[in-house]
């Protein structure tokens, strides 16, 4: 997998990258689950299950809240949401 180095040298991977965007551009929309399935794997007509979306949110979460702000909100029952930093 393809990575992008972003700012102070973050490296995301490619599908990380690409969620990290489609996540600043719809600052404080729930994204669901399969919206993110979809947007993401299926423009690139691969199979991915849930269990990777998790894991990449992780992943993300892991480089860019690592100052104890929040970006990526979990909206139990519902997906995901950028907040942009809200204080935890």
């Amino acid at each position: 997998d393809r990575s992008v180095s972003r700012g102070l040298g973050d490296v995301y991977k490619r599908q990380e990258y690409k969620m990290l965007n489609l996540f600043l551009k719809n600052p404080k929309q729930v994204l669901t689950r399969q919206q993110l399935l979809e947007r993401l794997w299926d423009i690139d007509e691969k199979y991915v299950d849930e269990h990777t979306l998790t894991t990449s949110i992780s992943r993300i979460r892991s480089k860019i809240e690592a100052d104890g702000d929040t970006y990526i909100k979990t909206v139990y029952g519902m997906g995901y949401q950028w907040t942009g930093g809200e204080k935890k």
